[in-house]
């Protein structure tokens, strides 16, 4: 038998994609993945009978999804599938009793008419293929059996289901892990059980670089044609633009990515990461959603409503990408812990980034390692540094020869710093920081969030093309200014220079007062971000936009 014959074509395919956990109305449970299943399969038997009863059920399943927080009720299973729903996976459940003791309850049958003629209708010989993407819950399988009324097999009756993360896979063949997490969810039916040897995992820990390599390129043509589909209304763009984006966009996460040694030593704590919100902006800010690199330009009066709808549109599409790099499991998803003082903080730990399988994690083990004098020592390499990162206290870059061909050559020139993004998150000796011999013209992002920065250093007076500056969580910092100088003549302060500056991130700062002198010539300014600070004086003049 030929391996085609074996393993396709299908005459039916079951297709149901899952939305991001991090999505508004997205499926949450077993209840609404069972009712996705069931509508998938009379789709793709094409049951024109149950056309208009289909229709009912997916706005029923859609209101109480949206008014349920992404939950479906009892009563509605009990109307799609049945009491036998209820008779083989939720015997004991709180709710299921409330069903049952429904005097309608008795009325409804085993096995619901539409149910049964989808059971009756796969009966036909065909070859199947059950596909579920982006599981991001533990189920049973055997609910998947019970639904299909079918077992999974290689020849007649594939089944593929993608899980999110190796945590999710585990749970999901462990009938005593998964039950732990809702005790009222698994009791398992002896009729459609599906045994262990049907759950396979592929061996990540065993693909050597270039099966990691062939992956990536992979996802990342798949995210580019995501996005190229989402926008091409909007952007006019073709597959090759998105394709390129992305892959910017994904080396970019590198510089956020916990490094391996740190994972190791703070896995107790929780290492700050960075939200998605907050990587856009900073795609935006090194202008990485245009189709090629341009000079930063001067202010110009008049000009600040076309650059605030230009940054919009930059912001819109950069959520579209990462959106899309996260579900191709690119890139991790970040989500909402408290910190050891109790604020919340959009963060990840160590350990969930390495839980989660990415394409980042995978290109970070082999990103170059920086340490602090190579940014300042004359070197061939330096001028090649063009994305800078000592997150946590440990060095990388992403140099041009990673991404950048013979677009970029002109810029770069040997042992000159052309560094234009620097990252200095969570740095903990930021007061010994070189700023004097780091900062020049060409950076347009600046971190130094969650450090313990106290003043604003004076060289912060060169950076005339910064565009994204972050000094979120940094508590000690009190003042814009820079220390006082022993310089009889009088300079005006490092923020008054900062003309080109888009995104201002304050938030959680201990400065008390902003001047209408701090925000002098900030007319490009777009976003300000002083939730969580303790600024009680805000003067800034009518054309900052917050």
């Amino acid at each position: 038998m030929l391996e085609q014959d074996l393993y396709g074509p299908h005459d039916h395919v079951v297709h149901v994609k899952l939305a991001p956990a991090s999505a508004g109305g997205t499926i949450i449970n077993h209840q609404g993945l069972a009712l996705e299943v069931l509508m998938a399969m009379a789709s793709s038997l094409n049951i024109t009978a149950l056309g208009p009863e289909i229709q009912e059920l997916k706005q029923l399943a859609a209101d109480e999804s949206y008014y349920g927080y992404s939950t479906v009720s009892e009563y509605l299973m009990l109307r799609a599938f049945g009491w036998g729903y209820f008779h083989c996976y939720r015997r004991g459940s709180a709710d299921q009793l409330s069903v049952r003791l429904d005097p309608s309850f008795g009325y409804h049958p085993y096995k619901s008419a539409m149910h049964e003629s989808i059971s009756e209708a796969s009966k036909q010989g065909k070859r199947y293929l059950l596909l579920v993407e982006n599981l991001h819950f533990p189920v049973s399988l055997d609910l998947l059996a019970f639904i299909t009324n079918k077992q999974p097999s290689l020849v007649h009756n594939q089944w593929i289901i993608s899980a999110t993360s190796k945590n999710v896979f585990d749970k999901s063949k462990s009938r005593q892990a998964a039950g732990a997490l809702d005790s009222a969810i698994y009791a398992y039916s002896t009729f459609f059980h599906v045994g262990r040897e049907y759950y396979h995992a592929l061996t990540f820990d065993d693909l050597d670089k270039r099966d990691w390599c062939a992956l990536i390129k992979e996802a990342l043509q798949d995210a580019a044609s995501s996005i190229h589909n989402t926008l091409q209304l909007e952007q006019q763009r073709d597959h090759k633009f998105w394709l390129r984006i992305s892959q910017h966009c994904l080396y970019y996460g590198i510089l956020y990515h916990p490094l391996q040694v740190v994972a190791e030593h703070q896995k107790s704590t929780a290492t700050i990461t960075i939200s998605s919100d907050e990587l856009v902006r900073c795609w935006v800010a090194e202008k990485l959603m245009m189709s090629s690199v341009t000079s930063p330009s001067p202010i110009i009066p008049g000009t600040t409503v076309k650059k605030q709808s230009n940054y919009r549109s930059a912001y819109e599409a950069g959520k579209v990408v990462i959106q899309a790099l996260q579900e191709y499991s690119l890139l991790p998803r970040s989500s909402s812990i408290s910190t050891k003082s109790g604020t919340p903080r959009t963060a990840t730990t160590s350990a969930s980034f390495q839980d989660d399988v990415t394409g980042v994690a995978m290109l970070a083990e082999d990103v170059p390692r920086l340490k602090q004098d190579e940014l300042f020592v004359p070197h061939n390499k330096r001028g090649l540094m063009r994305w800078v990162s000592f997150m946590d206290d440990d060095g990388r870059h992403v140099s041009c020869d990673w991404i950048w061909r013979e677009e970029m050559k002109t810029e770069f020139i040997p042992g000159e710093m052309t560094m234009s993004t620097l990252i200095l998150r969570g740095y903990s000796d930021i007061s010994g920081f070189p700023f004097d011999q780091v900062l020049n013209s060409h950076i347009h992002v600046l971190d130094l969030s969650y450090t313990t920065i106290e003043s604003i250093p004076s060289s912060f007076s060169c950076l005339l093309n910064l565009y994204l500056l972050s000094l979120r969580g940094c508590s000690k910092l009190e003042t814009l200014s820079p220390p006082p100088s022993t310089s009889e003549h009088e300079t005006p302060p490092p923020f008054a220079h900062l003309g080109n500056l888009e995104v201002l991130d304050m938030n959680g700062v201990s400065l008390l007062e902003l001047t209408q002198q701090d925000f002098n010539n900030k007319g490009n300014l777009h976003y300000l971000d002083l939730s969580g600070s303790r600024i009680a004086t805000c003067l800034l003049n009518s054309s900052v936009a917050c």
